[in-house]
C-alpha cells in the first residue's frame, strides 16, 4: 500500500474541503487528512508553517521506513 497524505485549507474557497474529506473516506490505508484552521486555498504553510514542514518531514519519514522495513 501506498501512504497518503492530504492536507487541506479549511476555508478553501476555490476548492471545498468537503472534497478532500470525500478522498480520505475513499482511500486506502494508510492514510493520513490534515484539514488546516484558518487557511485558505493556497495558504497551509503561510498560516501553519513549521507545523506543515513538520507533518511533511514525519510523512516521508514514515513512508521510507515503512518502505525499508518490506525490503
Amino acid at each position: 500500500p501506498r501512504p497518503l497524505l492530504i492536507m487541506h485549507a479549511e476555508n478553501d474557497a476555490d476548492v471545498d474541503v468537503t472534497q478532500a474529506r470525500k478522498l480520505f473516506r475513499r482511500a486506502r490505508e494508510p492514510k493520513t487528512l490534515w484539514i488546516v484552521p484558518r487557511a485558505e486555498h493556497r495558504q497551509i504553510e503561510a498560516v501553519a508553517g513549521a507545523e506543515y514542514r513538520a507533518r511533511i518531514v514525519n510523512f516521508f519519514d514514515q513512508a521510507f521506513q515503512n518502505f525499508a522495513d518490506e525490503a
